[in-house]
């Protein structure tokens, strides 16, 4: 039994029906095999995104992120492509302020086989400059799609101000101005920074075998430069405010934020009990009170 996180306290521990285990590369794995399932899942999550960045490179993580799966030292885009659909593999990614994530989803018996794909987009991306060209060209119109979704504006916004001066207030997508500065050079350095072993855990779910994973991904990352430990991020400050934007749009969006409850602590999920009563969902009974019995709001 490990204490507190599993993967931390020892080198490899089973937590219930966790198991978890650090490989000699660092990348660090938790995985718990389902019975009666035939799938399995995977996502990898890298420590790169919007809060590692100066506002003069904004946006850089993303269009990392992006163009990742555009190409390798062994593999083009299209053999990317076409291999992880014979392997009938769903795959995606995305970036947030902290974390980038790369996941997929197919049969188990197929795992060790898209693992090897992705483990060679993570090490040898090998970003071709038509390639980024064109996912920077996605990721403006991207930008220019959000300021046309103002739901979303309004959070992005909120954040922002309540975050101010601190790395949490940055943003994913960047402006425009910045996206279309970032060049190749600072793309791989970015990528070279972040995406190492140390600085990335791999979580499996599903149909698999625990000691074939490992043994697996131990010869997938044999070499792989470790790089640095996880940063340690500082606790941000808050700044109370309140902001007003002004659009030209037929609603009106309302946004209101509050500190929250530490994952771990004790109140955790008496919180996120409440987050569901106040939350989106349609069982939520401040959306069935404001939208079902009122209709005050199209939704909460």
């Amino acid at each position: 039994k490990s204490q507190g996180r599993p993967g931390l306290g020892s080198n490899e521990a089973l937590v219930e029906n966790y198991h978890s285990t650090t490989l000699s590369s660092g990348l660090e794995i938790i995985a718990q095999p389902m019975a009666g399932v035939q799938s399995a899942a995977l996502a990898f999550f890298v420590g790169s995104g919007a809060s590692y960045e100066s506002w003069e490179v904004a946006g850089l993580s993303h269009l990392t992120e992006g163009t990742m799966f555009r190409g390798t030292e062994q593999r083009s885009s299209r053999e990317i492509t076409d291999q992880l659909d014979l392997l009938g593999a769903s795959h995606s990614s995305n970036t947030g302020l902290e974390v980038t994530l790369f996941s997929g989803m197919l049969l188990g018996d197929r795992l060790q086989d898209a693992l090897e794909i992705f483990v060679d987009v993570l090490r040898y991306a090998s970003f071709p400059s038509d390639e980024l060209e064109a996912v920077r060209g996605l990721q403006l119109q991207e930008i220019g799609q959000r300021n046309d979704q103002p739901a979303q504006l309004v959070m992005d916004r909120a954040r922002q101000m309540y975050f101010a001066g601190h790395p949490f207030a940055n943003d994913v997508l960047g402006t425009p101005e910045s996206v279309q500065g970032l060049s190749r050079e600072q793309v791989t350095a970015g990528w070279q920074a972040h995406y190492q072993p140390n600085n990335t855990l791999l979580a499996v779910a599903g149909k698999f075998e625990w000691s074939r994973l490992v043994g697996h991904l131990e010869k997938l990352s044999a070499g792989w430069d470790k790089g640095e430990s996880r940063p340690s991020r500082s606790e941000p400050a808050v700044n109370p405010t309140v902001t007003v934007q002004h659009s030209e749009v037929a609603q009106e969006n309302l946004c209101f934020t509050f500190p929250g409850v530490r994952y771990g602590d004790d109140s955790y999920y008496a919180a996120a009990l409440a987050s569901t009563v106040l939350g989106g969902g349609m069982n939520s009974r401040l959306f069935m009170e404001a939208r079902e019995k009122r209709g005050f709001a199209y939704s909460v």
